[in-house]
């Protein structure tokens, strides 16, 4: 993935899994779902998986988790995003999976 190059940043295979609660649910059965997807891809696949919102044990917020982990900072020398992201500190410190 270090070469592939995107008009839009992104954190790494999956960037994403959004999980909402529909109509009148409640907000906690979608955390509690994000949260077992994230103990699940985390742990098995061991890759870092960081929760947000409800779902977050710490309250993060995503715009706050990706300004912290380097997702917004151009990596391309002609601007845009190309490959990995540097993260500050150097690790990405995870709910679930590697650290």
């Amino acid at each position: 993935m270090n070469g592939v190059s995107d008009p839009a940043p992104w954190c790494g295979v999956v960037d994403h899994i959004s999980c909402h609660a529909l109509g009148e649910a409640d907000g906690t059965l979608a955390a509690k779902l994000a949260q077992g997807l994230g103990a699940g891809i985390g742990d098995e696949l061991n890759v870092p998986v960081l929760l947000y919102g409800l779902a977050s044990p710490a309250g993060n917020q995503l715009a706050d988790l990706r300004r912290k982990n380097g997702y917004f900072k151009e990596t391309a020398k002609a601007g845009g995003w190309v490959g990995a992201h540097e993260v500050e500190g150097g690790c990405v410190q995870a709910d679930y999976g590697r650290d």
